[in-house]
């Protein structure tokens, strides 16, 4: 089922709704489109976009007229990478015809200009686009409607020989930023249901009204990761017919073992949307917090802008981090990277910020909790859990206890913590159990 919302919506914590505590234009900054696209940004101007691509691909039917006009321009050299794909005029495409003249001219100009010929036959544009080009982060041009990598990280258009052709003569790719559009995907497909039947609802959803038109599409959401690669690639490629300008989705384990199997990993990294009302939301409740029970609101607001700062890693690279700040971890936290956010992350901002061991301790525990909590741990593991963005059954009453009994609100807020984690059907980690029981015991005692 797909359901439009045709007004602005927010993503906190993985989930769309309708408000936030933070302006509009600042949470659209923390889009992975609005990243991406100001990362390849020359013109100075947010909403005047001057892209200039990292790469470039186009088969046999186009590439012969843009390398002319460009070297009819006065282009020497082919300025980024170009791969040139012989896939149409070839008995690769059927129906097509073989023109061996256009792939003897490819691969002369390839040779001439610095660029990469690829046989007949070997692979299709985007194919090779996506096994051989496509990097998180980056973005290709090229002269097919259907170059579409967003599955991969990599914000990919499709244009007309022109524009292909400035992007040799070290023009740019002008636009004005658009507006994006989160693709929220929940579930799992039925059995006997496959991309093309998600791709055509979506175009079936989208297309008459113009819905998506010229905007780019943002994939987000819990049901990304019930989704193997090439049904990734397969929903990603059909984008182009709902009339959008490009696409981009989450990245995560099952992205990075796609570049892995292709031997490129480095060119994998974690794209999510930003955190930022989050954050700023619990920084903010922290400080109020602070100003309530008597602790340093500086320290609070630290701990609380911090508190985060790796949650975004996944749990390969949080391993890493690990092992580069002796990290000792058990079994349950080796396989759960929302446990070794709060360790890592306390590291990564001793190092980076100089932060004192109060604060450190604060971040390091908002996440499970512990037994005898410093009143400044109290304070951020409360401000994280209800942060003005929170929205889930309970939040008020618990809001209500943090500013009239901390410990109180301690014990509600584990007891809350442990009910959703088994219901989930996890087993909670100890130390929000041992955390639960000794604030139970504590209130038992009053």
């Amino acid at each position: 089922m797909i359901e439009l919302i045709n007004k602005g919506m927010y993503l906190v914590d993985g989930r769309p709704v309708e408000s936030a505590d933070v302006p509009a234009e600042e949470a659209r900054k923390q889009t992975i489109a609005y990243r991406i696209l100001q990362a390849h940004n020359h013109s100075g101007d947010p909403a005047k976009l001057k892209i200039k691509f990292d790469a470039l691909i186009s088969h046999d039917i186009t590439y012969v007229g843009i390398i002319q006009q460009a070297r009819a321009s006065g282009m020497k050299k082919f300025p980024m990478p170009y791969a040139l794909t012989n896939c149409h005029n070839s008995l690769c495409a059927v129906g097509g015809t073989i023109n061996e003249d256009d792939h003897v001219f490819g691969l002369s100009a390839a040779k001439k200009y610095g660029g990469i010929y690829v046989p007949a036959n070997m692979s299709v544009i985007h194919s090779y686009a996506r096994e051989q080009m496509a990097k998180c982060g980056s973005m290709i041009l090229g002269s097919d409607s259907h170059t579409r990598y967003g599955a991969l990280g990599t914000m990919a258009v499709g244009e007309g020989g022109p524009e292909l052709a400035k992007q040799l003569l070290n023009n740019t790719w002008d636009n004005n930023m658009p507006e994006v559009v989160m693709v929220y995907m929940t579930g799992k497909p039925k059995k006997g249901i496959g991309p093309h039947d998600v791709a055509i609802a979506l175009v079936g959803a989208t297309f008459e009204s113009g819905f998506v038109n010229n905007r780019v599409l943002e994939f987000v959401g819990p049901g990304i990761r019930n989704l193997p690669m090439d049904f990734r690639n397969g929903v990603d490629v059909m984008t182009t017919e709902t009339t959008c300008l490009s696409s981009i989705w989450e990245t995560d384990e099952t992205t990075k073992g796609w570049y892995e199997t292709y031997q490129r990993p480095e060119d994998y990294s974690e794209l999510k949307p930003g955190r930022v009302a989050h954050v700023i939301g619990c920084e903010a409740e922290a400080v109020k917090l602070a100003l309530r029970w008597g602790e340093d609101p500086e320290n609070a607001a630290e701990a609380g802008i911090l508190h985060d700062i790796t949650k975004k890693l996944v749990l390969s690279d949080q391993l890493i981090l690990c092992r580069k700040y002796g990290i000792i971890n058990d079994n349950a936290e080796e396989q759960n990277f929302k446990l070794l956010h709060a360790k890592t992350g306390a590291a990564v901002a001793r190092e980076r910020f100089g932060i004192s061991d109060e604060v450190y301790n604060a971040i390091r525990w908002h996440t499970t909790g512990k037994p005898d909590m410093t009143l400044l741990e109290k304070i951020i593991y409360m401000a994280d859990y209800i942060e003005p963005n929170r929205d889930f059954p309970g939040v008020e009453e618990l809001r209500r206890l943090a500013y009239e009994d901390l410990d109180k609100a301690m014990a509600l807020g584990l007891e809350m913590s442990l009910k959703d984690i088994r219901s989930s059907g996890q087993e909670p980690y100890k130390d929000t159990v041992e955390a639960f029981e000794w604030y139970s015991q504590l209130m038992n005692k009053q």
